[in-house]
């Protein structure tokens, strides 16, 4: 607790690291202890995929301008979850509260 009263708790805190640190920073800096402190559906993995040159030369040409494009492709897939949680909720055990996380 600090002097004048305010508390952060443990959501809000984890709020407050995602808004300023990528999933794989976080999970880089947690090392080890990742494991415990992330729920398995969180934790990042790496992902291949097929698509269109123009799209695999957008993303180079926004890393160019420092954009991330881990962050681009998980925001994208992000919506992609919205957009069908209810189907995923039923089909994924934990979807829900990763989708959710860290709230």
């Amino acid at each position: 607790m600090l002097r004048n009263g305010f508390r952060i708790r443990g959501p809000q805190l984890l709020a407050l690291a995602f808004d300023s640190w990528s999933m794989q920073e976080v999970e880089e800096a947690l090392g080890e202890d990742a494991p415990q402190a992330l729920p398995p559906l969180v934790r990042t993995a790496t992902l291949t995929a097929r698509v269109p040159r123009y799209q695999v030369v957008m993303l180079e040409a926004l890393a160019r301008l420092g954009l991330s494009i881990d962050t681009i492709v998980s925001d994208a897939l992000l919506s992609v979850a919205e957009d069908n949680a209810v189907e995923m909720r039923t089909l994924i055990p934990g979807f829900g509260e990763a989708v959710d996380f860290p709230e």
